[in-house]
């Protein structure tokens, strides 16, 4: 188990170091391709509700994505924590009335409207995950408080999860310990997985 943990901590500074050699204009790029890919895709096409984090600045743009779905009319919901675990909030637009978590993300206030997860149609539904890294089994990393993997035990296991981050963010294999949860695919700037 302790083995486990050093190769997670190991793993998440070599990615952030990553992070720290991408140019404005990488990012920029690599965002809209992310995009791109994602949006190619029938899963996409066929949701109605997008369930999408509010990117950190390290992160792929989400900003683009979450335009994306409510110019195409879908419902957008993004977190926000509470207590130890995330509760998705519906938006209407980017310029909503968000207020910065301590731990540094910007989050909906908790009047916003609620998205049950019991309520959510499995095949209506993409819930777009981040990530420090991820392989191609699906397995990811995240920044290590699982909030993540503590809201996917909660939702219908039909309803499709994607990662998205960048390629440089696949690695060949994810530690897993028996709390991480495996997603339905990885969308990067160069492919899907």
């Amino acid at each position: 188990m302790e083995d486990i943990k050093s190769n997670k901590k190991k793993i998440r500074k070599e990615i952030k170091n990553l992070f720290k050699t991408l140019s404005p204009e990488d990012f920029n790029t690599k965002s809209e391709q992310v995009l791109a890919n994602l949006t190619e895709l029938d899963v996409w096409k066929n949701a109605e509700t997008i369930l999408i984090f509010l990117s950190l600045p390290d992160e792929i743009s989400t900003a683009l994505i979450i335009d994306k779905a409510l110019h195409e009319g879908k419902k957008a919901a993004v977190p926000r924590i509470k207590n130890n675990d995330l509760v998705f909030h519906l938006i209407s637009s980017l310029d909503s009335d968000f207020i910065t978590h301590p731990l540094g993300m910007d989050e909906p206030r908790e009047n916003t409207p609620v998205i049950i997860p019991d309520s959510l149609s499995p095949d209506k539904t993409l819930i777009l995950v981040p990530g420090l890294a991820f392989d191609k089994n699906c397995f990811r990393l995240g920044r290590g408080k699982g909030f993540y993997d503590r809201f996917l035990s909660s939702v219908d296991k039909s309803i499709i999860k994607a990662g998205i981050g960048y390629d440089f963010q696949l690695i060949a294999s994810v530690p897993v310990e028996e709390h991480d949860f495996s997603l339905d695919m990885i969308v990067t700037d160069k492919s899907v997985y």
